[in-house]
């Protein structure tokens, strides 16, 4: 390969092509890279760097996902327990449904974190790893800090910029869609997830139009209705209800997105029937 070229030369191309196959591409596939350095001895030197490379329609729509504090319970016991303990259970109630529902809806999940580089094999992982019953997270990009621990930590703890770091790592990734061709009208980014206010601001900046907080008690806030009452957590259907109808997916998607919110109206109407079975319990009770 010829590094610095823009188009890789046609021996890369159709190496890439053996692996990804254009007509079926897998969900992502591990790729080795090996930079060769000219030497005048009879051997050279080499340098392998392995990756995940994902390969999206660049149409497509994508919800966006924190890592610390949304898919795990909390931001410092999630770093404590996920990175250093392999607790990868220590995630929100309901987490990985809800992101493999939107996933088999055909929506493509982007995980966004603050963490430094350095800790993104651990990382994947942890995403990887993470289960609740049978199901478990979809695959996606894990986009982090490329400064490293150093760089994360004046992000996230001197300047407390996170959300700069964030609303630039996002807007990277729309122009890699719209250089790759995109051409719908539709948001690129339909919904984020995060845990923070500096969340709400970075997705507000790259136009994401529906955006919920999660708490460390697992509840979910949507940040743009003050009025709405939280739901209870990711495992709530009345949360899924309330985002399908909001997101904005390409026309190939809708049916997909209806025949799913039709469930989960099923599922709603049950949870609520058993929420008031369960009031009205304690209510005897006392």
């Amino acid at each position: 390969m010829n590094l610095g070229s823009e188009q890789p030369d046609e021996l890369t191309l159709a190496a890439i092509s053996s692996i990804l196959p254009t007509d079926f591409p897998p969900l992502y596939a591990t790729l080795r890279f090996e930079h060769r350095k000219p030497s005048t001895s009879s051997s050279s030197v080499v340098r392998v760097v392995e990756c995940r490379m994902f390969l999206w329609d660049p149409d497509a729509a994508v919800v966006v996902a924190d890592l610390d504090g949304t898919i795990t319970i909390n931001d410092v016991e999630g770093h404590i327990r996920t990175l250093r303990l392999g607790q990868y259970d220590f995630i929100h109630a309901g987490v990985c449904s809800f992101y493999d529902r939107l996933h088999r809806i055909g929506l493509r999940i982007l995980y966004l974190t603050a963490r430094p580089i350095n800790w993104a094999d651990a990382s994947r992982e942890h995403l990887d790893a993470a289960e609740q019953g049978a199901v478990r997270l979809p695959p996606g990009p894990l986009l982090t800090n490329s400064m490293g621990l150093t760089g994360a930590l004046l992000t996230e703890v001197v300047h407390k910029t996170p959300h700069i770091f964030k609303a630039t790592v996002l807007k990277s990734v729309h122009m890699a869609c719209i250089s790759g061709g995109r051409t719908s009208p539709r948001p690129l980014f339909v919904a984020g997830f995060g845990n923070r206010s500096t969340d709400v601001q970075a997705y507000s900046d790259v136009g994401i139009p529906s955006i919920c907080l999660l708490d460390p008690s697992s509840k979910l806030q949507p940040a743009a209705t003050e009025s709405c009452d939280p739901f209870d957590s990711y495992a709530d259907p009345r949360a899924m209800r309330w985002l399908l109808p909001r997101l904005s997916v390409p026309p190939l998607l809708a049916d997909k997105v209806d025949a799913h919110l039709a469930e989960i109206i099923v599922a709603t109407d049950e949870y609520e029937a058993q929420q008031r079975q369960t009031l009205v319990g304690k209510i005897h009770y006392y």
